[in-house]
């Protein structure tokens, strides 16, 4: 599956605001790297959820979670290469 022509034009108007508006670069970078991400996991998963992008119905999995315990962090931590600092440490 390819681009989409309404990715297509949202990519062609941040840049042209990039352009007009190099004050706003750094926002518009963000901006065309969620609908990247959003375009990829369209490609992964289809279509999201009626009315919802995939970004969005992750973001609200993540926040119905509950919250990590100290033993999940760390694990979490050595996983991804950063330790976690746990309540106390210096």
């Amino acid at each position: 599956m390819g681009t989409t022509a309404e990715f297509r034009r949202e990519q062609a108007r941040l840049a042209a605001n990039s352009r007009h508006h190099p004050e706003r670069a750094d926002d518009d970078r963000q901006l065309l790297g969620a609908a990247t991400r959003e375009r990829k996991l369209r490609e992964i998963l289809g279509a999201p959820p009626e009315g919802s992008t995939w970004l969005e119905q992750i973001q609200r999995e993540v926040d119905d979670a509950p919250p990590l315990s100290d033993e999940q962090k760390a694990r979490l931590g050595l996983l991804l290469g950063s330790p976690v600092r746990r309540a106390g440490d210096g």
